[in-house]
């Protein structure tokens, strides 16, 4: 009786985690994912830009902010044929792509890069012509 006990306990846990394993790769993959980087007008990388995701039929809005490197990564995104993102950072003009699709299991990559800016312009002066 006592030998039993210790079989019938190895016996147990191996019947748990068998059942937890099949339980585990039955889940599958239910997202996509977008990737990319955003440069400059030069090609250098861009620190520190929103990118924003967005679809407008579901109401599905997620954002992130791009690394030293210019990289981003959105991760868990649900496959759908309508999302747009928007990169925006101070200093540049918004940059938008629309109608974008993100696949079942595929990571979409989507590079951004600004073209150049237009030169500053000259401080505001007055319009008042001096008297004298």
């Amino acid at each position: 009786m006592m030998r039993k006990r210790p079989f019938i306990g190895v016996l147990a846990i191996i019947a748990v985690l068998s059942f937890s394993a099949r339980l585990a790769g039955a889940q599958g993959v239910t997202t996509g994912g977008l990737t990319g980087n955003v440069t400059d007008e030069n090609g250098q990388p861009v620190e520190g830009a929103q990118i924003q995701l967005r679809n407008a039929q579901t109401g599905y809005n997620v954002g992130t902010v791009t690394r030293a490197t210019g990289q981003y990564t959105i991760q868990g995104v649900l496959p759908n044929p309508n999302y747009e993102i928007l990169v925006r950072r101070i200093g540049y003009a918004p940059l938008r792509r629309q109608g974008l699709t993100i696949s079942l299991g595929q990571i979409r990559r989507e590079d951004f890069r600004w073209p150049a800016r237009p030169p500053r312009s000259r401080p505001w002066t007055s319009w008042r012509r001096r008297t004298q």
